[in-house]
């Protein structure tokens, strides 16, 4: 993999990519892309914008990548207001915030609804731990793909041809969580594939999976460790873990897992919002 890349180098790769599908399909209403075109009056930038055929702004937004700072998330609380702050300011109707992993599609004004509640669709698009991994063949196969994907579902979207479904709070409110947490999981994953080499942690994850309820998959321990990284860091988000029985505490899971976390706030400013408003 090149070294140096980074979020400009990974927003230049994907104009290239969002120009070439338009170009192989021109009947999308799309003109380009643009990556980090100032905003007037600002030394802010929006790092990637999508232009229609009369060139009006469609979408801006952000990308950030999952190891730095804000971009655990597409839910974080400066990642998303500061989307949302450039495309107010330049009238774009929807923007978007993508940490790589996950896509979220908002609407940058609806009377009546807070910031949180626009989210409009979200797309998982791949799993990676850091955005240098966004080099590798098979996670670039998968963005390139879920570009052309979205193109054609924004393309509808715009031209007022399909209408975006309401999603109901529980739904919305489980996308969320599984976004914050899929980085948690994924260092979770490989620490227990690590831990798990010495039958004394095996036999511990196959007890921490009966407490939980689940039944452990004999010969299948990928099954296994996914299912309990999954579950152990769920229950690591502070908030899920209220009142629960002792055995389903984090404690226990740092025990089998061998890895701790530190408290999982980043992005949970708007998370809770949506649950307390």
């Amino acid at each position: 993999m090149a070294k140096g890349f980074t979020e400009w180098t990974f927003a230049s790769n994907v104009k290239s990519w969002i120009d070439q599908i338009i170009h192989d399909n021109p009947d999308l209403p799309f003109e380009r892309a643009e990556v980090e075109r100032q905003t007037p009056g600002r030394t802010t930038r929006s790092d990637l914008k999508l232009f229609d055929r009369d060139g009006n702004t469609v979408l801006s937004g952000e990308i950030r990548f999952p190891d730095r700072p804000g971009g655990l998330t597409p839910y974080g609380d400066a990642l998303v207001d500061n989307a949302h702050r450039k495309a107010d300011a330049e009238g774009v109707e929807y923007f978007f915030t993508w940490n790589v992993n996950r896509f979220v599609l908002w609407k940058t004004f609806k009377p009546g609804l807070p910031l949180i509640e626009r989210d409009e669709e979200q797309w998982p698009v791949c799993e990676v731990a850091a955005g240098e991994q966004a080099q590798q063949a098979d996670v670039e196969a998968k963005i390139r793909s879920f570009l052309a994907e979205f193109l054609r579902r924004f393309a509808r979207i715009v031209a007022g041809e399909e209408t975006i479904r309401a999603r109901p709070l529980d739904e919305r409110f489980i996308e969320m969580i599984e976004a914050a947490i899929q980085i948690p999981v994924l260092k979770a994953r490989v620490a227990l594939k690590e831990r798990v080499k010495k039958k004394i942690y095996r036999n511990l994850l196959n007890e921490w999976l009966k407490d939980q309820g689940f039944t452990p998959v004999e010969k299948a321990l990928d099954e296994n460790i996914d299912r309990t990284a999954h579950h152990g860091v769920f229950l690591s988000v502070p908030e899920m873990n209220q009142g629960q029985p002792k055995w389903l505490s984090p404690h226990n899971f740092r025990m089998v897992a061998g890895i701790g976390f530190e408290p999982m706030t980043e992005g949970y400013g708007h998370l809770w919002q949506v649950l307390t408003t």
